[in-house]
């Protein structure tokens, strides 16, 4: 796998390469958002900075012990995500790595170090699961729902919503019937862009806010039919396996694979995105 990663920008997960992690934009980024955050009893940038200094030598246990922190006081943000799961790549926790890449992504899904080093980890896990055959029509969509954030998914509603209401405003001063005919044309495509885009924000809301995605993070567990190891054993999966849960109960849940397999896992074997 090649680099070309420049300093102070990101980090390449392959231990051939070693480069810098997310430094100077990432700060920037941290510091507009611990604004909006409750108090930490440690500075943030001081951590941020004490991670990146710590991984740069080598010493991964204090730059996740940094990172932590952040994660741990409330602030979620892609760079640091991306910057732990880099750091117990560098470590050889395969499980962990995964869970903070996919961290990660759910605020940045087009950001390609991400995406990359993800691509990269888990080319590394043991169990080749591939997804369910699904149409073309649903892997076009799907691209589309994932190419954008929820955030960013929101915003585009929210615009169009006020651009629908202001075209509405117009249409009631303008008296040319050109410019009304015109306004009316505006108003019929912008109206089929906010229903469009409120399908993809309700589907995104839904998968974001209601749908449980979570990692394997044993060594190798056993997929039950049931809730209990008395139950059939279906199939045997390894850490890194992503997974999806769908219902709970009591130190169970029962969960579904990406290629369509459902079984239970005790609670305590996953951990979730």
């Amino acid at each position: 796998m090649k680099s070309n990663c420049r300093k102070w920008k990101t980090i390449r997960v392959n231990p051939h390469y070693p480069c810098h992690p997310r430094s100077i934009f990432s700060i920037i980024c941290i510091l507009i958002i611990i604004l909006a955050t409750p108090t930490f009893a440690q500075d943030p940038m001081e951590l941020f900075r004490s991670g990146n200094k710590a991984y740069e030598n080598g010493k991964y246990d204090q730059a996740i012990q940094s990172y932590s922190s952040i994660v741990n006081a409330g602030l979620q943000n892609a760079h640091v995500y991306y910057n732990l799961g880099n750091a117990y790549f560098k470590k050889g926790n395969l499980a962990s790595a995964i869970l903070f890449y996919e961290k990660a992504r759910k605020f940045a899904p087009r950001d390609q170090d991400i995406n990359q080093n993800l691509k990269f980890a888990l080319a590394q896990t043991r169990d080749k699961i591939e997804k369910a055959n699904k149409s073309i029509v649903f892997a076009f969509f799907k691209t589309i729902h994932d190419y954008f954030s929820l955030n960013e998914w929101t915003i585009f509603f929210t615009i169009l919503v006020n651009l629908l209401f202001l075209l509405f405003i117009f249409r009631l001063l303008l008296k040319s019937p050109l410019l009304r005919d015109i306004n009316f044309y505006f108003l019929v495509i912008t109206s089929c862009l906010l229903c469009v885009t409120l399908i993809f924000f309700a589907v995104k809301i839904s998968s974001t806010l209601y749908t449980t995605r979570a990692v394997i993070m044993e060594a190798q567990i056993d997929v039950h039919s049931g809730p209990a190891k008395t139950y059939t054993t279906l199939l045997k999966v390894h850490e890194g396996t992503r997974l999806e849960i769908i219902l709970e109960s009591k130190d169970w849940f029962q969960v579904r694979f990406d290629n369509g397999y459902v079984g239970w896992l005790p609670k305590n074997t996953v951990a979730l995105i």
